[in-house]
């Protein structure tokens, strides 16, 4: 019995003790960190995981020999980055989208389109355009436009 303990407590010695490596995600431009992204991460031995960061911004990885992790966030540019075992505190930063989004054109299909990849010709009415026409309603800001025509339907 007290050979098999001191076999148990020789095995315990000579495996490596592996903590939790810490991986922090943060915005690229402003440093915070980025609560509830989604990260992937994928070991060379294959083991895989899937967790959202915290209010920190972290979640906890167990370390293999390298890491390939994947970062997904709404607002954000996907991230792919390796890591190596061994490193303290890892850090991942997401770049965030452009807030500006490219004008949506209905048309008679019901399919929205990009502006730019639409084949017809398109001209935005921007806000100022608006402010300065000063019209009541819709008939009226589009009663001055080329091959444009709004009418009532006899039916309603």
């Amino acid at each position: 019995m007290r050979g098999a303990v001191l076999c148990l407590f020789v095995l315990l010695l000579a495996s490596p003790i592996r903590a939790q490596q810490v991986l922090q995600v943060l915005d690229r431009l402003n440093g915070q960190s980025l609560e509830g992204a989604v990260v992937f991460a994928r070991a060379t031995d294959g083991a895989e995981f899937q967790q959202r960061t915290n209010a920190q911004g972290v979640v906890l990885i167990e370390p293999k020999f390298l890491v390939d992790v994947r970062c997904f966030m709404p607002g954000y540019r996907d991230e792919k980055q390796s890591f190596s075992a061994g490193q303290d505190t890892l850090k991942m930063s997401m770049m965030p989208l452009d807030a500006r989004l490219d004008p949506v054109v209905v048309t008679a299909m019901a399919s929205p389109n990009a502006v730019s990849r639409s084949a017809n010709n398109i001209r935005v009415i921007g806000r100022q355009q608006m402010e300065q026409l000063a019209a009541q309603n819709l008939s009226e800001l589009l009663a001055n436009e080329v091959n444009f025509s709004m009418g009532q339907d006899a039916v309603m």
